[in-house]
């Protein structure tokens, strides 16, 4: 394997539901004509329901895995970002549909779920300035505008110490299970508000 041999297999393994997961009809709003500060809120909302019970699920499994002791040192932010966006908008509501999943139990569990969360940040970096010029610059975006090219390298340095060849299917397992997840809130998400605009 080269030295990015994990990420290479996981972007394989994830492909289709990466695809899915930015091509939700959810998501799409972000990206045509039109964007309204609702259907904004909207995104926003889905994300921290996703977020939120994520990063305690990471939080919970540093603490039950001594191998994931290096990975604490990346920033998890992501929550804190989407409620301050919220709350600057004033739309902030605590009865969102949420991920339920659970902590993970394995580094390779671990490593395809994290994969999944900081490997956004490239698309975020692309969103922001979209989101920016239909909404101006009195929009809050803070998580749409949190860029951290660096964060991502890194993760990807650890991954591939603490990940070795004989559980990339592991991880990918996972990673794919999370993508399949988050379609699935995105989902509830829809049918909870109806149509976006």
């Amino acid at each position: 394997m080269t030295k990015d041999g994990l990420r290479q297999y996981l972007r394989a393994a994830t492909r289709q539901g990466h695809h899915n997961v930015d091509h939700h009809p959810l998501m799409r709003p972000l990206t045509a004509p039109g964007l309204t500060v609702k259907a904004y809120g909207r995104v926003l909302h889905a994300l921290l329901g996703l977020h939120q019970p994520l990063e305690t699920a990471f939080h919970q499994a540093h603490a039950g895995l001594p191998d994931l002791a290096p990975f604490r040192q990346l920033a998890l932010d992501r929550t804190a970002l989407l409620t301050r966006d919220l709350s600057e908008l004033a739309i902030l509501d605590p009865t969102v549909p949420c991920w339920n999943g659970t902590a993970p139990t394995s580094v390779a569990e671990y490593v395809g779920w994290r994969y999944v969360v900081e490997g956004s940040v490239m698309g975020i970096a692309m969103l922001g300035p979209r989101i920016r010029a239909q909404l101006g610059h009195h929009c809050p975006l803070h998580f749409f505008g949190r860029t951290d090219a660096a964060g991502w390298h890194h993760f990807c340095g650890l991954a591939e110490t603490l990940c070795p060849p004989q559980q990339y299917p592991a991880a990918g397992q996972a990673a794919c299970r999370l993508f399949a997840d988050i379609a699935d809130l995105f989902t509830r998400h829809l049918t909870r508000h109806g149509a976006m605009n």
